[in-house]
């Protein structure tokens, strides 16, 4: 086997390696339980663990796309798919947020805040590491998704109707 071989190799098992971590720190949180309903301090039914219609109807928007997405940055590979695993962790802050507002009546804004900082901390390290491949030859990948992460903040618009 080649160096150039071996250096594919260990690049493809780092991507492997940081989308299984990302997957095992990412976990579902319970469906809090909806305004009005009493807490008795049981265990949660099977009926609120399974995800409410807006969390279902979220993956059947976001699904294809995201595949495609992070079938496309592994085949391109360097940086683009170095920052994969960080965008499919966004997608899966937002999957957890939208369950959790599935699940509560309105949130304060602090609550909102707490709730998406992590979403906010993940676009500011994919920007850093955006511009810190200004002379690469993926650069324009980088920003186009640099730049587009930011819409995920749809989930903090405040209704005043």
């Amino acid at each position: 086997m080649s160096v150039q071989n071996l250096e594919s190799l260990v690049k493809r098992l780092e991507t492997v390696t940081a989308r299984l971590e990302a997957v095992s720190t990412t976990t579902k949180p319970a469906l809090a339980p909806k305004p009005g309903s009493t807490s008795s301090g049981s265990a949660p039914s099977a009926a609120s663990s399974a995800p409410p219609p807006s969390v279902l109807q979220y993956d059947d928007a976001v699904e294809g796309s995201l595949k495609n997405f992070f079938a496309l940055s592994e085949k391109i590979g360097g940086d683009l798919g170095s920052i994969a695993p960080k965008v499919r962790q966004v997608f899966d802050h937002l999957r957890n947020y939208i369950w959790f507002a599935a699940g509560t009546s309105e949130p304060s804004v602090e609550v909102i805040k707490s709730k998406l900082q992590p979403l906010q901390q993940l676009i500011e390290e994919i920007g850093s590491f955006k511009d810190s491949k200004r002379n690469t030859d993926h650069f324009n990948h980088l920003s186009s998704v640099s730049e587009g992460l930011p819409a995920v903040f749809w989930v903090s618009v405040v209704c005043l109707y």
